[in-house]
């Protein structure tokens, strides 16, 4: 799987570091509960529509925070069903 980090509440300025390059175990630590593990074709298809924006080639941060229901979780859809990643 591959990591997402959803920019809500305090997460947006943990993401600003994470963005600014720091890279540390207690960044990561504190960005885990901002995060959604997705898999491979997911994060491939959001990141071909524009929806993640890239930090390496196995982390983004989600660009379209509508996809993000804060009771739910990242709700993916594509043709044959929908998809909840919590």
């Amino acid at each position: 799987t591959k990591t997402i980090y959803v920019p809500l509440e305090e997460g947006k300025h943990l993401i600003s570091r994470l963005k600014a390059g720091e890279r540390s175990r207690e960044l990561f630590r504190n960005l885990g509960q901002f995060s959604v593990s997705v898999y491979e074709r997911q994060f491939s298809e959001l990141q071909e529509q524009g929806s993640i924006e890239l930090i390496d080639e196995n982390t983004g941060i989600l660009a379209d925070t509508s996809m993000y229901v804060q009771e739910i979780g990242l709700v993916l859809e594509d043709n044959n069903s929908t998809g909840l990643f919590v």
